[in-house]
């Protein structure tokens, strides 16, 4: 066999043992549905971030965001708009979280590396919490809180 011919059989093999297919999920905020879901043909070392934004543009909703993050789908609140102030020591801070394989990652998205056989990334939008000087919890799922100011604007 030619040295081509060999090089391109190894390449497409390595090609197919690490590419497989994700599933990648936006939750609907204030709800247990999905706004979209898809299933996208991914590779062993693409990143959170990379699949995230090919299934935004998939989908057709509108977003604000990057690789590094998500701001706001559908319009869902950010910046100040996104805080709750409870009392001079405490609050809210509202904004998209994710999971891999149904565990919260402590990298940014455009950070986090999928590896062959992750089956599903999945976005929430959720709250951190914040008292007295620290933050007590990350990425609480918003509809376990159900507030007026989000729920009211995602009907």
């Amino acid at each position: 066999m030619n040295k081509l011919l060999v090089t391109f059989l190894a390449l497409s093999i390595f090609t197919l043992e690490n590419a497989y297919s994700i599933t990648v999920t936006f939750e609907a905020p204030c709800s247990d549905k999905a706004w979209f879901s898809a299933t996208l043909d991914a590779d062993s070392g693409q990143t959170v971030g990379d699949l995230t934004l090919k299934a935004l543009k998939q989908s057709g909703l509108a977003f604000v965001g990057s690789a590094a993050g998500i701001n706001s789908i559908n319009g869902t609140v950010t910046g100040l708009e996104a805080s709750e102030v409870i009392s001079d020591i405490e609050m809210r801070a509202y904004g998209w979280c994710y999971t891999v394989d149904l565990v919260e990652p402590t990298l940014l998205p455009n950070q986090f590396k999928i590896k062959t056989g992750t089956e599903k990334i999945h976005w929430f939008f959720a709250y951190s919490h914040y008292f007295n000087g620290k933050w007590l919890d990350m990425c609480i799922p918003v509809s376990d809180r159900m507030p007026d100011f989000i729920c009211e604007k995602t009907k």
